[in-house]
């Protein structure tokens, strides 16, 4: 008996639900920091002047986070969904008998899952212990969430030489290798700025911090969207093994 799909939804639109929740607690938590909590959000132990709220401060203060955290915990059951739906579609691809990692291929795509899972959690974690609550845990699962997601993003990349991609598969792996290239950049120019700031306590330079943070995260959001957009044909369904429809 054909099973009746109850509930169905296109990855492009899980995809774009699992990056527009995230982009629009981000952008309301900034906003919101800028208009109405300036001064607690942007003070720093150096008592230099600083324009921009990091995110972790953002993220602190309510109600930045009770929305951040409503929109990461809605979001993550997608996220999940959406890599195991990827796990599938890495092992449905065909190999490039040329390729010179196609022999890394399974392990490139193991350490590409892992990670992602990984940092998936640990978005989760920072999102739900604030730096205000715990500044020490908070640390540690962002430090996780970057480690994961630099790994997954780096790993993913390298796997994509490893397949015949069609050419929208090939238009995929470019804008997804920009987006790393882009994150990584962005995170390498945040940790020197995050340490100048603490070592010298120059006006202006925390700001610098802030501005390339909200970079490391917003090309985080395109890679994953990216992603989801090369399995635009897949669809999550909930079905009725019996058959049987709603209504």
């Amino acid at each position: 008996m054909k099973q009746a799909e109850l509930v169905g939804m296109s990855m492009f639109a899980a995809g774009t639900i699992t990056v527009l929740l995230p982009f629009f607690a981000l952008t309301f938590a900034i906003v919101w920091s800028l208009l109405f909590a300036f001064d607690a959000s942007t003070r720093t132990h150096c008592h230099v002047p600083n324009y921009l709220p990091t995110v972790s401060a953002a993220i602190g203060l309510t109600p930045q986070a009770y929305v951040w955290r409503a929109c990461i915990g809605i979001s993550t059951t997608p996220r999940l969904i959406a890599l195991w739906m990827y796990r599938s579609y890495l092992r449905q691809s065909q190999l490039d008998a040329t390729a010179l990692l196609k022999p890394f291929h399974r392990l490139l795509s193991l350490v590409m899952l892992t990670g992602h899972f990984v940092e998936i959690w640990a978005l989760l974690v920072l999102s739900v212990i604030s730096s205000t609550e715990n500044g020490d845990l908070h640390e540690y699962a962002f430090i996780t969430f970057m480690v994961g997601g630099i790994t997954s993003m780096i790993t993913d990349s390298l796997n994509k030489t490893t397949l015949v991609l069609n050419e929208r598969e090939r238009q995929m792996a470019k804008r997804k290798l920009i987006f790393c290239i882009l994150n990584i950049t962005s995170f390498v120019w945040a940790v020197v700025f995050y340490f100048q700031h603490n070592w010298y306590c120059k006006p202006g330079v925390y700001t610098l911090f802030a501005f390339f943070e909200y970079i490391v995260i917003l090309s985080n959001m395109g890679f994953y969207y990216t992603q989801k957009l090369e399995m635009v044909d897949y669809r999550i369904t909930v079905v009725d093994p019996d058959g049987n429809k709603i209504g």
